[in-house]
């Protein structure tokens, strides 16, 4: 049995479906395509920190030439790491998160981190 319902992208009234709820074809092709935008909007920019903070880091650890360093977070911040990620996280086996960045593994210590090559 058909009930009249309001389409969700264009607000026009018409008659369908329990489960349908857009009026046409192309409202349901406009709704799909501003969701898909929105998504790959908010891919490129989680994209955009990751290589940000990948370039930061592997800059920061071959000006110090060393393997592994504890890194005051406030010291990267200043850089313009963006401490809040988004990161590949993977756990050790005490349950301490490690964040994958660029080449090299960061343990995170409340206001530091160490640092040490993934390699």
């Amino acid at each position: 049995m058909a009930s009249v319902k309001s389409c969700k992208q264009c607000g026009k009234e018409f008659e369908g479906r329990k489960n349908k709820i857009f009026c046409s074809l192309k409202c349901k092709s406009i709704a799909n395509n501003e969701k898909d935008l929105l998504l790959r909007k908010t891919t490129r920019r989680d994209y955009a920190v990751m290589e940000r903070n990948a370039r930061i880091i592997n800059s920061y650890m071959k000006s110090i030439n060393m393997d592994r360093v504890s890194v005051l977070k406030s010291a990267l911040i200043d850089q313009g790491f963006d401490i809040h990620g988004p990161f590949k996280l993977h756990f050790e086996t005490e349950n301490q998160p490690l964040y994958h960045v660029g080449d090299y593994w960061l343990k995170d210590l409340s206001k530091s981190y160490i640092i040490t090559n993934a390699h």
